[in-house]
């Protein structure tokens, strides 16, 4: 059988003056035929079915339609573009939706531009290499929109309008994971350091865990079911069930279909007035009907389905008799299901008036299947998301990498830095680019200030990233130390994180002029009496702070290692000067040093200097 993988199905973006891989599948041997607008080539499946062609690079442009054909076949897709494709990974902060976001920096509601495109990779994790994966491309509109990467959609916004190219975003993300899930076997398996290792990632490997959870089918409505979503059906014999909250957790052990109904009583003034249905997120997917009208609904074809916050829009002339019934059909596929607010339930009209979903509702069980265990961040094995996630789209034609990940490795931030730096030589080895692009995310600041200097795992891990990217050619560092909350582990600003990646891209990829692109990273510290100053790069027109006080969230420690709060004072455009009473002579600064800290140094463009260490002392997450 005749098959093209995934990446290249229709409005697929593909990257503009690079040469075009394009593969796929057939009978062994059979003669392949590829055409691309103007450009064609041959060639013929090898001996296991796979066949594989090279067109020439081409300028920026479309839609293009592509077809392939062999002796006995043929497959034509369209709307294909010819732009900017970037692939996102990295664990949830890259993979979080706007649609999972109670709130956000970035618009939804006019977002309509259908040469922003996403492409998201369902999740997937494999002992052994996979040939192909899930995902469809997705032009943006304000329901698509709800469903692409935070990060990334904030990215893409900078990328499209400063080069007003087609831009195409893969997103391969997995919430929760370690860097080590995103290696190669021969890059895990290559370094004695990686010893130590082993036998933690020898157990995770055993994990009776299934290799690869693929979805139940999405069941089509039992004829058992008929007229259960419109506002006659009586239901007063059915069961009921808590909104918001899982059915497992009311007693219903098991995955598969469920259908919620609830009637509402409208105020007069509402009658005859469009309003919107909104009760947060189902899990894992939903139908949605008012009075016997489909509404909306989520399916499979999304991959963070489960966690995607629902608002459709209810037609004026539903309402016009003055009550509403919500009927919703759930499908759990595995895990925990029902509708689980993370945000709204409720029903509200054009003048912001409200009313509440939450309580009681009718139940009813469809289809009754086995609970299965969902694919979890702890149950993926080293090397089990790039064989699943990566290994699948390998030599796809990239303009480079953007990378959001390392709280779950805070741990072992320590050992980070080979990490990071063997995981970005792996991932360019596959990809036969010793110059791919990566721009890397340091992990915002998070969970509570502490009044005392100390140990934090979460700034050795941001000088970890720090370190890789100033050692690591053709990548960049987007501080976010900023943008992060105490109490959130999912900043809601990513269309900041966006922009600052945008600013590293189109700066060094993309070679345009601009002024400070990066945060100020420090290049050079000496002492000086009994202070040490520190030089920084990425300035701008010079240092300054936020709140033009002198700078906060300095230390400064002799060598007893005892460290004490600093003072700091900007005495050059690039230059720092710390010191603190009591360290007569000091040995070593470090800067925004705690898991959460306070720390105000930035550029002239507004962008915070990157936390930093200049002592090489032992980590505390050397063990």
């Amino acid at each position: 059988m005749l098959t093209l993988h995934p990446l290249f199905g229709n409005d697929a973006v593909l990257q503009c003056e690079e040469p075009l891989p394009i593969w796929g599948m057939a009978e062994p041997g059979a003669p392949i035929a590829v055409r691309l607008g103007d450009l064609a080539a041959a060639t013929a499946a090898d001996s296991s079915g796979v066949w594989r062609v090279s067109l020439s690079a081409q300028p920026p442009g479309g839609p293009h339609e592509l077809t392939v054909t062999s002796d006995k076949e043929s497959l034509k897709h369209t709307g294909i573009m010819l732009g900017e494709v970037w692939l996102c990974s990295g664990q949830s902060n890259m993979e979080w939706t706007l649609g999972m976001l109670q709130k956000s920096d970035l618009d939804t509601a006019s977002a309509n531009d259908p040469l922003l495109r996403c492409f998201t990779v369902q999740r997937a994790h494999s002992l052994s290499p996979l040939a192909t994966l899930q995902g469809i491309w997705r032009a943006t509109d304000p329901a698509t929109v709800r469903d692409f990467s935070a990060t990334g959609y904030g990215f893409a916004l900078h990328l499209r309008a400063a080069t007003g190219r087609a831009v195409g975003l893969i997103v391969a993300a997995f919430g929760g994971t370690q860097i080590s899930a995103w290696l190669p076997t021969t890059t895990r398996e290559a370094r004695p350091e990686y010893t130590s290792l082993r036998e933690e990632w020898a157990k995770k490997a055993a994990l009776p865990t299934p290799v690869r959870l693929e979805p139940h089918p999405y069941l089509a409505r039992s004829s058992a079911v008929a007229g259960w979503e419109t506002s006659a059906f009586d239901d007063r014999g059915w069961s009921t069930l808590k909104v918001p909250g899982f059915w497992q957790d009311q007693g219903w052990n098991f995955n598969g279909a469920v259908w919620y109904r609830r009637t509402v009583e409208l105020p007069a003034h509402w009658r005859g007035c469009a309003l919107v249905v909104d009760f947060g997120a189902c899990d894992d997917f939903d139908e949605t009907f008012v009075n016997g009208t489909k509404v909306g609904g989520i399916g499979p074809e999304l991959p963070t389905a489960y966690n995607t916050l629902r608002a459709y829009p209810v037609p004026a002339p539903l309402t016009r008799n003055g009550r509403v019934t919500i009927a919703v059909r759930v499908f759990d596929q595995w895990g925990n299901g029902g509708i689980v607010r993370r945000a709204g339930l409720l029903l509200e009209n054009d003048a912001g008036e409200r009313l509440p979903l939450e309580g009681t509702w009718q139940a009813k069980v469809e289809t009754e299947l086995p609970f299965r265990l969902p694919p979890a961040a702890g149950n993926c094995p080293p090397t089990s998301l790039y064989n699943g996630m990566i290994h699948p789209i390998a030599g796809f034609g990239l303009r480079g990498v953007l990378w959001y990940q390392g709280e779950s490795d805070a741990p072992r931030a320590a050992q980070y830095p080979l990490l990071l730096a063997d995981f970005i030589a792996a991932w360019r080895a596959a990809w036969g680019r010793p110059d791919l692009p990566f721009g890397i995310v340091q992990i915002a600041n998070h969970l509570t200030p502490q009044p005392r200097p100390g140990d934090s795992a979460w700034a050795e891990l941001r000088w970890a990233q720090l370190a890789v990217a100033q050692a690591t050619p053709h990548t960049g560092l987007v501080v976010a130390i900023d943008l992060g909350e105490p109490d959130n582990l999912h900043p809601p600003r990513k269309g900041a994180v966006g922009e600052r990646l945008a600013r590293w891209a189109l700066a060094t990829v993309y070679r345009r002029p601009m002024e400070a692109w990066g945060s100020p990273l420090p290049i050079k510290s000496w002492p000086e009496s009994d202070a040490i100053c520190v030089r920084f790069e990425q300035v701008g027109a010079g240092l300054r702070t936020r709140d033009d006080a002198p700078p906060r969230g300095f230390q400064i420690a002799g060598v007893d290692r005892q460290w004490r709060w600093a003072e700091a004072a900007i005495v050059a455009l690039d230059t720092v000067h710390v010191r603190a009473n009591g360290v007569a002579s000091p040995a070593a600064v470090r800067y925004a040093w705690q898991d959460n800290p306070e720390c105000s140094l930035e550029n002239s463009s507004g962008l915070p200097a990157s936390p930093f260490r200049t002592d090489d002392w032992p980590l505390t997450t050397a063990s």
